[in-house]
């Protein structure tokens, strides 16, 4: 959106304090009472401190909106001085969408506010936008949510050495909190909670909870991580191991992650161990197997057998599959597999494709991998393992997208030759015993075909015991 103004002075003495709300571009038509309460609000407050100086406002009827001949300006407000009982034109605002059908040859402005510009181009900004301040060396006002998006607006206005840093301010959602406070208590609290809740929930670091509220710009573009990141944080230190069922430890799980694929994708494998107590995880990747390569079709019942060969090889604890819609029908399967075979592997399913699901895993991974709580063989084990060069390469290829709803997603790279198979089992494995707890805890049961279940706490070794109404992963199908 561009917010501009023109400014008719009516004496130096003469001060106008306006304030604004951000809103979404469908909600622009209609009345403004509904879209804009703040400057309502600001036009109240400044009426009790100057009853003698009143200004009213109004917009401006649809008749004159159309006579202007700017296509696709939806509002046009008029601020006047209330004098003696009589509107003397003072101010206007004309509030517009900034793309290539707005014509804005001519028009002039003393202050021009970008709202949401960290979706605007850098360079749309300076061909359309800029040119209202010539004839005014007016000022601009940048808002918007932090990105590190090269040809974003707010990216090079934040970056740039031309803008004195005194000029760039950044609001954490704790100082926001205390200026709710100045307003109400009520609502302030009730902001607090909602943020505390996400960042319990996503991760202090993760990329959405850093750019949503704390407003950080230094992060890795749109990719979800890169090499350099992971050489730098330590997390690139361990080494592959192609059997971890010698790990035995109290408070350690042998975890593995399976995306299946019958065409098209890969079909992946990942295992390692994740140590869990006094409610911390700690994850490391061991090794990453090659269920079907790119490209090729495979016989489902293959997938399935060599799948239950590695989980009985390394007395897997849990295993959590890609659950999908399209992938149902698979871990039916692989479930009776591992009942036929007395497996004590868990079965974890996992529906990944809806947007938030992806969110929270990504989010998870992200604040482990900044905690140095998940690491992953040397850079070097790559030569070794077909597997854990494509999960190395997938991951660091792996694209964040913010959608128009405002929420993330992540998936490969599109073209040919991308793929994101091993990048999801690679952020399944940290995420295995975080979202077994989740489901213990929220009293969760899973259905598989006409087999319903929950999840247990519980090694290879340990015992289960029957619950009325219930099968456990572990009870053989009769």
């Amino acid at each position: 959106m561009i917010f501009y103004t023109h400014h008719f002075d009516l004496g130096i003495h003469d001060r106008f304090y306006l304030t604004y709300t951000s809103f979404k571009k469908e909600n622009i038509d209609g009345q403004l009472s509904k879209l804009l309460p703040e400057l309502i609000k600001a036009i109240e407050c400044y009426n009790m401190l100057y009853p003698t100086m009143k200004i009213e406002w109004s917009e401006t009827p649809n008749s004159e909106k159309v006579n202007k001949r700017l296509l696709n300006n939806t509002s046009l407000i008029h601020f006047n001085r209330v004098i003696n009982g009589e509107s003397y034109a003072y101010s206007q605002m004309d509030i517009l969408s900034l793309n290539n059908k707005v014509v804005s040859a001519g028009l002039t402005s003393h202050v021009l506010i970008l709202e949401e510009s960290q979706e605007l181009s850098y360079d749309w900004v300076s061909k359309q936008a800029l040119p209202f301040l010539g004839s005014t060396s007016g000022i601009v006002l940048s808002i918007g949510t932090a990105n590190s998006d090269p040809e974003s607006c707010l990216y090079r206005y934040y970056k740039t050495d031309n803008i004195p840093p005194e000029n760039k301010v950044i609001y954490t959602w704790e100082e926001i909190y205390k200026l709710k406070k100045l307003i109400s208590q009520k609502h302030a609290d009730k902001y607090k909670k909602l943020v505390e809740s996400e960042i319990a929930e996503k991760g202090l670091h993760s990329t959405l909870i850093q750019t949503e509220w704390y407003c950080n710009f230094n992060l890795t573009n749109d990719k979800f991580t890169s090499i350099e990141n992971l050489i730098e944080n330590n997390i690139l230190v361990g080494e592959l191991e192609p059997n971890i069922s010698h790990y035995i430890e109290k408070n350690v799980y042998r975890c593995g992650a399976f995306d299946g694929a019958i065409k098209g994708d890969r079909s992946s494998f990942s295992m390692g161990t994740t140590l869990y107590i006094d409610g911390e995880f700690r994850t490391q990747l061991k090794e990453c197997e090659v269920i079907k390569e790119a490209g090729v079709n495979a016989n489902p019942d293959d997938l399935i057998a060599k799948v239950a060969r590695l989980c009985l090889s390394n007395k897997l604890d849990f295993l959590i599959v890609d659950n999908t819609a399209n992938m149902e029908y698979l871990t039916i399967y692989l479930y009776k597999e591992l009942k036929k075979q007395d497996i004590k592997t868990q079965l974890v399913c996992f529906a990944f494709s809806g947007a938030r699901e992806k969110v929270k895993m990504f989010s998870f991974v992200e604040s482990m991998l900044f905690n140095q709580n998940y690491t992953m063989p040397r850079y070097e084990e790559r030569e070794h393992s077909i597997g854990y060069a494509y999960t190395l390469k997938e991951l660091c290829e792996l694209k964040r997208h913010k959608t128009r709803r405002g929420e993330y997603t992540y998936k490969a790279i599109e073209g040919a030759n991308f793929y994101d198979d091993f990048a999801m089992t690679g952020a399944m494995l940290p995420y295995c015993m975080k979202f077994v707890l989740d489901c213990i805890e929220n009293n969760k049961t899973m259905d598989i075909g006409r087999i319903q279940y929950r999840l247990y706490l519980k090694k290879w070794t340990d015992e289960l015991k029957k619950e009325p109404n219930y099968s456990s992963t572990w009870l053989k199908i009769r």
